[in-house]
């Protein structure tokens, strides 16, 4: 090959050469963009992934403001008790002045241990007590008042304590009124024959008429409270044989009014409300 021809081809590969590695303006710039999306992209992932100042500093005040409400509450809690302390020292006092026909009370405060020292307080009186409130106290339970049963009560009412009538199988021989409405009352009120009631008050235990078969023997009643509860016709049918009620609450049970008129016809003497 001539030197002419060796000098051609020589500098027809460099312009190859130089064409392959010759970048377009447009392209360099599109690189760029792309190159600077990337780190700008990369930047605001690490930002995210960074603990924020402003949650740490919610979480500690989430976890003091969680702190001071159970300080409060222990403390609330503690008042709570010393006021229920407090009150049940003035009930005792007021026990050991009060008269006998005294109503004697402490809702939502007493429990079954308070009964007993209750009881033994009132052993201690030349004159008894004749008239005992415990009403609203869910802690009371038979136990409770198995400790008054020798004692001379005439009235007890214990009306949403958590005690049935078979606590009164045994003594209360003076007990005239009786009332545990709203209790956990088991349904038989056989019990019931053995204190000498006079009136008696079962409202809102969840009776049916089969529950009047036992009622409707104590022949002393003469005031029977049976509001909201789950009686009807054929039970105010048997409260009829009760000759000496004079006084009959049906408040709230699905009794027709014709069941209504009828016992009032049968019973004119007995106040009947419904």
């Amino acid at each position: 090959m001539s030197s002419k021809e060796e000098q051609f081809d020589s500098d027809s590969q460099e312009q190859s050469l130089e064409g392959a590695d010759t970048v377009s303006p447009w392209q360099r710039f599109a690189a760029i963009i792309i190159f600077v999306v990337f780190i700008c992209g990369s930047f605001f992932v690490w930002l995210l992934l960074q603990p924020s100042d402003k949650s740490a500093l919610d979480n500690s005040s989430t976890g003091s403001i969680h702190k001071s409400a159970d300080k409060t509450a222990a403390a609330d809690a503690t008042i709570k008790w010393q006021a229920r302390e407090e009150h049940k020292k003035q009930q005792w006092a007021l026990m050991s002045t009060a008269p006998a026909s005294s109503v004697i009370s402490g809702t939502g405060v007493l429990t079954d241990s308070d009964m007993k020292s209750l009881a033994n307080d009132l052993r201690k009186r030349s004159d008894g007590m004749t008239l005992i409130n415990v009403h609203d106290n869910p802690e009371i339970t038979n136990v409770g008042l198995g400790y008054l049963r020798d004692l001379p009560t005439e009235k007890l009412y214990a009306a949403g304590t958590h005690t049935d009538s078979s606590v009164f199988a045994h003594g209360w021989t003076n007990l005239k009124l009786l009332d545990i409405s709203h209790t956990a009352a088991e349904k038989s009120f056989a019990a019931l024959a053995n204190p000498p009631l006079m009136a008696l008050g079962l409202a809102d235990d969840e009776l049916a008429d089969k529950d009047i078969d036992t009622i409707s023997k104590f022949g002393k009643l003469n005031s029977l409270v049976l509001s909201h509860n789950k009686i009807t016709a054929a039970g105010l049918n048997k409260l009829a044989k009760l000759s000496q009620l004079k006084s009959l609450d049906v408040t709230g049970n699905p009794i027709s009014v014709e069941a209504l008129n009828q016992f009032k016809k049968a019973r004119p003497d007995c106040s009947l409300q419904f």
